[in-house]
């Protein structure tokens, strides 16, 4: 078997029927029939190579899984044809960047072997962005990715060893633009993931990094030299590995290794132009203060191993955002075995440094930084076993678990606009932090509260697409999980109510932890503790006017918690009832996974866009405690919506008189239901009683009038759909109206208006003839009572 690289493939599987077959997972997967004298390649069509691992049937030796650098695979004909599992969420990303593009923006970042790739954030469907929203900005192994900031077709990204391209997506024109070096000078040296930035002052400026500095003022068409050699200028093959310099004839002595001796990082900051940062491979942080015509050299921080003419790697800088004399830098020494995280600060430009590593794993090593662009104390930090924040400017760091799960965050994004967090996984995909804001306020005194209101992000009114996520293209149908739609408030909560059951147990074992008898308690204790109303948490949403118009029940227990408001004011009836439409629901259906953030689905119309009031409260033992300070939330119309204040109104006048023929129609319909309960018990009370055939036609009528009513509400039963002629029941158009009217922004349709003028007066007949059937009813039942016939449901006792 021709093995490219050992290191890297180790692994051999034989078949467990045919001792003689072996495989041998490499670039392209090697078979052998014959016990490993020959070998011929397995076969990768339509299939990713670089194969790591192969798991074989033993059952069915045809049937194969194999692990690549793509992902997983499937064949059932050993190797001819294979299966792409296309929903697993496992790609390995370098970098991530984002882009201002609105109202939705995207994020690109690049992979592991599988391009650079680029997509959006959300989608305005039923599902998140799925693989088909995603595309290729350039091929190979793809690092970093950089997006034009005033126009976001323009995107910029690489392969290995720089290989740069300019895409411009309108047209899907991808220029190379990679620097070269003049005629007669040295070789460039690019670093696997070459660093690239986009100046903040300039949207057509680049700073590229090889070996020196490149500048190009035309986004790439032409480069200069901004700097001579940044880095150390050593010869690799003289430095001692395990204690000896190798002579040429090292095995594999220059095999998966990287270029030596380039520029590994590169920053400008944003309070000053031409203020740039170089951090090189061995080790060197370089600063110019003059857009590169000279350089000053920061090296040997405290704290940091110093190896000479090795150094330590220069995993990332950051300019500091809120200050310009501030600049951030990550290190990392894991080749050397060393997997502490070296992070530090600098509050003079380079001149002097302190950690701020505090108490962070100390064995992890931090990977990606990102600084708030408000706080200048909150930082975030992307480590080797995941995410971490501090409020503090790193003396404290807090680990961020929610459901990310405990890997590698190799690269973080903030997207300004919404203040969006987003994180390049090696392994997992991309994550998204929506809305981190509320972490700005986030501090001991704040945890010291009972209960604390975050502010509210603006949140615009969006009709959400409610039909099936995932359509009929079954499990393997990838899709993205879309941030929660609404008002995403945020909040936190100190201690949770116990109730009096738990209260006494925790007391009975804080006895017998001091090997005391737990009292047992009284028996008006026991009913007490039955009877007790359980706590509840609330959200309540005021208007301009003081007015309530939603008051959600959220989770109460300690801790920080998110809770989603659907923009939804009170619905018009409890969910389900009425068997109709009830308002009460409206989420999605589909059997998708959970959203990120607890939510309310049901509700009734959207609110109009105005200025909202959120407070968090408790109630505990009958007694409602307000928990914090009310937080206003703006809530904005659909930008994509052509909605103006006439509009506005006419929705918000329809709706309310929608759903006041709602709030009648499930009325009428619930109580000539319970009427019809009530006289199908009579009918059949009267004939086992000696009154009863008297009795028995006038009970007959009775319910026939109330099944004419149900008719006419319903519609009538014996006709079975359409092609039976059927006319439209009052209950159909009364949902159909009240559908309309729940997700209605603008003027309702005619044919919502003749709905509701048709239903209406049907409603209004029909209550009229219940009320009538009523009164008689009662009547009717006095008169049975008297006659001494079995009690019936809903009849009062004489």
């Amino acid at each position: 078997a021709v093995q490219a690289q050992p290191m890297y493939y180790k692994n051999i599987h034989p078949d467990p029927k045919n001792p003689e077959r072996l495989y041998v997972p490499t670039v392209q997967t090697q078979i052998s029939d014959d016990g490993g004298r020959t070998f011929r390649n397995l076969g990768e069509r339509a299939k990713h190579v670089d194969n790591h691992y192969l798991w074989i049937d033993p059952d069915n030796t045809d049937h194969l899984l194999e692990g690549c650098d793509g992902g997983l695979y499937e064949s059932w004909d050993r190797g001819q044809l294979w299966r792409h599992f296309a929903n697993l969420s496992i790609t390995q990303f370098y970098n991530v960047d984002v882009d201002n593009a609105s109202p939705i923006y995207n994020i690109y970042g690049g992979t592991q072997d599988n391009s650079t790739l680029g997509g959006p954030s959300r989608s305005r469907g039923p599902q998140g962005a799925t693989n088909n929203d995603w595309f290729i900005v350039t091929g190979g192994a793809g690092f970093v990715a950089r997006v034009d900031p005033q126009d976001p077709n323009i995107v910029y990204a690489e392969s290995q060893y720089g290989g740069i391209v300019r895409l411009d997506r309108r047209t899907s024109e991808r220029v190379n633009i990679r620097p070269v070096e003049g005629q007669g000078e040295p070789p460039l040296r690019f670093n696997w993931e070459s660093p690239f930035i986009i100046s903040p002052h300039s949207a057509s400026r680049l700073y590229f990094g090889a070996n020196k500095l490149f500048r190009s003022d035309d986004r790439g068409n032409t480069w200069r030299a901004v700097s001579g050699d940044l880095t150390r200028q050593t010869d690799r093959n003289l430095l001692p590995v395990m204690g000896k310099v190798w002579p040429p004839e090292a095995i594999a002595q220059h095999q998966s290794t990287a270029t030596w001796g380039n520029i590994s990082a590169v920053g400008e900051s944003r309070r000053r132009e031409g203020l740039l940062y170089v951090g090189t491979d061995d080790g060197l942080v370089q600063i110019s203060l003059d857009g590169g015509t000279t350089w000053r050299r920061s090296e040997r921080l405290p704290g940091l191993p110093d190896y000479g003419s090795y150094g330590v790697y220069v995993q990332r800088l950051y300019a500091g955002k809120s200050d310009e004399n501030t600049v951030y830098a990550l290190f990392d020494n894991s080749k050397n075995g060393d997997f502490k995280p070296y992070l530090f600060k600098s509050t003079s430009r380079g001149a002097s440094w302190t950690a701020i590593a505090g108490d962070l794993p100390a064995n992890g090593p931090v990977l990606a930084f990102a600084e708030d662009h408000v706080n200048p104390d909150l930082f975030f930090a992307g480590t080797e076993f995941g995410l971490f924040f501090t409020v503090d400017g790193g003396r404290k760091w807090t680990r961020l678990r929610a459901n990310l799960p405990t890997i590698p965050v190799r690269d973080l994004a903030i997207q300004e606009r919404e203040n969006d967090l987003v994180l390049a996984t090696f392994g997992r995909g991309y994550y998204v932090l929506d809305d981190y804001a509320p972490l700005r306020q986030a501090s001991a005194a704040v945890f010291q509260k009972d209960g604390h209101l975050f502010p509210v992000k603006p949140a615009a009114i969006e009709m959400p697409d409610t039909g099936r996520a995932r359509g009929f293209q079954g499990e393997q149908f990838w899709m993205g999980e879309n941030r929660p739609f609404g008002a995403l408030v945020t909040y936190w909560v100190k201690d949770a109510p116990k109730p009096l059951k738990q209260r006494r147990q925790d007391a009975a074992k804080a006895a017998e932890d001091k090997k005391e008898t737990p009292r047992y308690p009284t028996q008006a204790e026991l009913t007490a503790e039955a009877d007790e109303e359980a706590p509840q948490t609330y959200l309540t949403i005021t208007d301009g006017a003081g007015a309530v118009v939603r008051r959600l029940t959220v989770p109460g227990a300690r801790g920080i918690q998110r809770y989603v408001w659907n923009l939804r004011g009170v619905a018009p009836t409890l969910p389900g009832a009425g068997g109709g439409f009830g308002g009460g629901g409206g989420g999605n259906t589909d059997d998708t996974d959970p959203p990120a953030y607890p939510g309310g689905t049901g509700g009734g119309a959207f609110v109009p866009p105005g200025t909202y009031t959120i407070s968090l409260s408790r109630r505990v033992g009958g007694v409602v405690a307000s928990l914090g300070e009310p937080q206003p939330v703006v809530v904005t119309a659909d930008p994509a919506a052509q909605v103006t204040p006439a509009t506005i109104t006419a929705a918000r006048e329809f709706q309310q008189r929608v759903f006041r023929l709602q709030r009648s129609f499930t009325g009428a319909l619930e109580q000539a239901n319970h009427i019809r309960t009530r006289t199908a018990a009579i009918r059949r009370a009267l004939v086992d009683s000696p009154a009863g055939l008297r009795l028995l036609d006038q009970a007959a009528r009775f319910d026939g009038r109330t099944l004419a009513v149900l008719r006419q509400l319903r519609g009538d039963e014996t006709l079975r759909g359409l092609e039976s002629g059927s006319p439209s029941s009052t209950q159909a158009r009364v949902n159909s109206a009240a559908a309309g009217a729940r997700g209605l922004t603008g003027t309702p349709t005619g044919t919502q208006r003749l709905n509701y003028d048709i239903a209406a007066a049907d409603v209004t007949a029909q209550v009229t003839a219940l009320r009538a059937l009523e009164a008689e009813l009662k009547k009717f039942e006095q008169e049975i009572e008297a006659a001494g016939v079995a009690y019936t449901p809903g009849r009062w006792p004489g």
